[in-house]
């Protein structure tokens, strides 16, 4: 992954939270309790991101509890690929799926 698997945010992620912290769902909502009431979420990664598994996981532990939740998936995108790929195909894509997904739930808000 280019944006995560580079020195700087590897000593980031460090001073992020001791290793031993990093399953309180304070410092990673991978551990939270999605039992109760929580928002919509919309999950987007690329196969080429670090965060792969994680994002695939957090989408379970949210399914499992019965959240709203949708896993977008992008094939060979690295993270944030949505903020600096400006112009790709998939960039187009990930902002379309992000209006009709907030679309959907803001009209249902209301």
């Amino acid at each position: 992954d280019p944006v995560l698997d580079i020195p700087p945010v590897r000593q980031a992620v460090k001073a992020y939270a001791k290793p031993e912290d990093w399953s309180n769902p304070y410092a990673s909502p991978l551990y939270g309790d999605y039992s109760e009431p929580y928002p919509p979420v919309l999950i987007q990664v690329g196969t080429k991101e670090m965060l792969l598994s994680d994002s695939v996981r957090l989408y379970q532990a949210m399914k499992t509890g019965g959240r709203d939740v949708v896993l977008d998936v992008y094939e060979g995108m690295p993270h944030v690929f949505q903020g600096y790929m400006a112009g790709t195909p998939e960039q187009k894509a990930a902002f379309a799926a992000i209006q009709r997904f907030w679309s959907t739930h803001i009209s249902k808000a209301r």
